[in-house]
């Protein structure tokens, strides 16, 4: 009988955390082979990643990054490694440009979004297009001298009704 176990994200987070500790405390080492990226780069003293071609690449996860290989192994026309994230990009057609300033965090995640909606995200340091702030503990969009929304769908949506 063949039977498929499926770990949830946070089981497989923590199976990975385990395997983690019992290499590092038993000096052992445990190969392991995934397609959870995300996690590997996190957890993993080593990584080895295979090209096209089935050459072997290995290294630090960072080191790896660092020196361009997750870039060339992951090389697609549909997406591409994005290494100062550390994650893949979704190419999209861009053709609308947006200028975004704001704090770290929400302007990270509003980029994002702007992203997927077709936008070339400029940052600026002050007064963009758009800006995203935490006020008081909430997070705030503001586009332009009157409009602020209190989510990212609504400050999409307002862009969708209100495209040049």
């Amino acid at each position: 009988m063949n039977q498929r176990l499926t770990l949830d994200l946070p089981n497989r987070v923590e199976i990975v955390r385990l395997l983690r500790k019992l290499a590092h405390e038993t000096s052992k080492a445990i190969l392991m082979s995934t397609h959870e990226l995300d996690l590997a780069l996190k957890a993993c003293d080593q990584v080895w990643l295979m090209d096209m071609e089935t050459h072997i690449k290995s290294g630090t996860p960072e080191d790896l990054v660092l020196n361009g290989t997750f870039e060339k192994v992951f090389q697609r026309d549909s997406f591409e490694f994005d290494r100062e994230t550390g994650s893949f990009k979704i190419h999209q057609n861009r053709n609308k440009k947006i200028t975004l300033s704001g704090e770290k965090i929400p302007k990270y995640w509003t980029t994002r979004a702007l992203e997927r909606e077709g936008y070339i995200v400029e940052q600026v340091a002050k007064n963009g297009q758009i800006e995203a702030r935490e006020m008081e503990g909430i997070i705030c969009w503001k586009a332009g001298d009157s409009n602020k929304f209190t989510s990212i769908k609504e400050l999409i949506a307002y862009l969708r009704d209100n495209q040049e």
